[in-house]
């Protein structure tokens, strides 16, 4: 699903420097593959000025790379008040995940650290019903049609982890409705958090001044999620991004096993019983998004829970509602 778009365009001020061989290693790199090869160029100029203000220090590495829409690529080093071009990379197909494992790769090795971030920037759809169709995807480049399927996500993730011989510390996604355990189940096991959204994310996307600013020297990856997803809601609650309705959440992936056994469990209780019609009215009342048939499955269990007194299906969705809790 594509951003809403709002106003206001900024301009890129960018220095040449020499590409690096490799740089110390720091407590922190954050990666932005960002894809702003369509409608929202604007944005992604805006974001990087973002980052600007707070750049990079002793602690930090700020990398991201830029597709412009009808514009080369460039992979830029994010100082403090400078925009430095490290390398121009040509017309680049923002929506091939190879290439999002070849630049992830290469940023890994060229600026070592002992904590890394990766933010994809751009559309997102999650999982969407068509009439004749089920979209999944990410990271939609104008220029060539292409995009990044949830399966290819899962496979270029397997990669990074080979290459990093690890997890990555966090997984974002700067775009619409991409936290959906769907998409999820597709990286558990290749990084330990999850930062993204529920619902359709306003045209300016994420605060990268604000989310960077809450990042300090020892600063452990669960608790930056914490305060990343509270920079994000703070800024559209009349803050930096103005007021606008938003989501946004980190899922603990360490906890993605025991939420899929208490997913079946439920749906092994509810299929038990003569519960449509309580399914029927909780279905009606439960927060919904953009698209109507995506909704908030926490929501949803609690409403089930105060309408069916049913032991079996109380026991189960207790189950579950603790899990969910357990990984959000």
């Amino acid at each position: 699903m594509k951003r809403v778009l709002s106003l206001a365009a900024l301009f890129l001020l960018v220095t040449i420097c020499v590409s690096p061989v490799q740089a110390a290693e720091k407590e922190w790199t954050w990666l932005v593959f960002l894809n702003a090869d369509n409608n929202l160029d604007q944005f992604g100029v805006q974001d990087e000025q973002e980052m600007a203000k707070v750049g990079s220090n002793d602690y930090l590495n700020i990398v991201t790379l830029i597709d412009r829409e009808k514009g080369p690529a460039q992979i830029n080093y994010i100082e403090k008040g400078n925009i430095v071009k490290v390398k121009d990379m040509g017309e680049l197909d923002m929506g091939d995940y190879k290439l999002l494992i070849s630049w992830t790769k290469d940023m890994i090795a060229q600026y070592p650290a002992k904590h890394y971030a990766l933010i994809i920037w751009n559309h997102g759809s999650g999982w969407k019903h068509t009439k004749s169709d089920l979209v999944k995807g990410i990271s939609y480049d104008d220029s060539t049609g292409n995009h990044i399927t949830t399966e290819q996500l899962g496979m270029a993730m397997g990669e990074i982890k080979q290459a990093l011989g690890r997890n990555l510390d966090v997984l974002s996604m700067d775009a619409c409705l991409m936290q959906m355990f769907e998409v999820a189940y597709a990286v558990k096991d290749t990084t330990d958090f999850i930062v993204a959204s529920e619902e359709t994310e306003p045209g300016a996307g994420y605060p990268y001044d604000g989310i960077l600013n809450t990042l300090k020297a020892g600063t452990a990856p669960v608790d930056f999620v914490k305060t990343w997803v509270a920079a994000y809601a703070a800024s559209y609650n009349n803050g930096s991004q103005g007021n606008s309705a938003s989501t946004q959440s980190a899922i603990d992936c360490s906890k993605l096993n025991d939420l899929k056994d208490a997913v079946d469990g439920f749906a092994k209780a509810s299929i038990a019983g003569t519960f449509g019609a309580q399914f029927k009215t909780a279905l009606t009342a439960v927060q919904k998004f953009y698209y109507r048939t995506n909704i908030d499955l926490p929501h949803l269990v609690n409403l089930l829970k105060a309408a069916i007194k049913d032991e079996a299906f109380q026991t189960a969705a207790n189950k579950l509602d603790a899990a969910l809790k357990a990984a959000i």
